[in-house]
């Protein structure tokens, strides 16, 4: 259990889980839009009616960052389902949030908040998918949990 192959074996025997990216070779997956959000909320204590619209917050523009990174829609898109913004906005927004993370390390601990909640929804998703099936659930859990190089035998 402890090689690369055994990991590719796994994933191929679970099946199509989500795109690999050539430089990214864990299992990647499109977040939705509304568990970003969902996650910001959990983050912040508040609901996103309260701050969409606040003046200086971190909130909003960390959802737009977020739906930038993870979800997979365009920024109009975005912009559309996160308080009726253009693109040209939601643009401009995303790269002066990306420009505060360099800047301010509290921020970019809230962020890694909000991505561990991500993970953790994720992967309690990818496992409640493959049902009844025990063993399946095992590997679904090692492939999601364990990273290639935290497996025995790649360090």
């Amino acid at each position: 259990m402890g090689s690369t192959t055994v990991l590719d074996k796994a994933r191929r025997w679970v099946g199509q889980i989500g795109s690999e990216n050539a430089k990214n070779t864990e299992l990647s997956r499109r977040v939705p839009l509304e568990q970003i959000v969902q996650s910001v909320e959990m983050v912040k204590g508040e609901p996103l009616d309260s701050f969409v619209n606040r003046h200086g917050d971190w909130a909003r523009p960390a959802v737009l960052h977020q739906a930038r990174e993870r979800s997979g829609l365009t920024l109009a898109e975005i912009g559309e389902r996160v308080g009726g913004m253009t693109y040209n906005a939601v643009s401009v927004a995303v790269r002066r949030f990306r420009l505060r993370l360099t800047k301010d390390r509290e921020l970019r601990e809230v962020i890694q908040k909000c991505g561990r909640y991500l993970a953790n929804v994720d992967c309690a998703e990818e496992v409640s998918r493959w049902g009844s099936c025990p063993i399946r659930r095992i590997v679904l859990i090692v492939v999601l949990v364990l990273r290639p190089r935290e497996l025995p035998g790649n360090r």
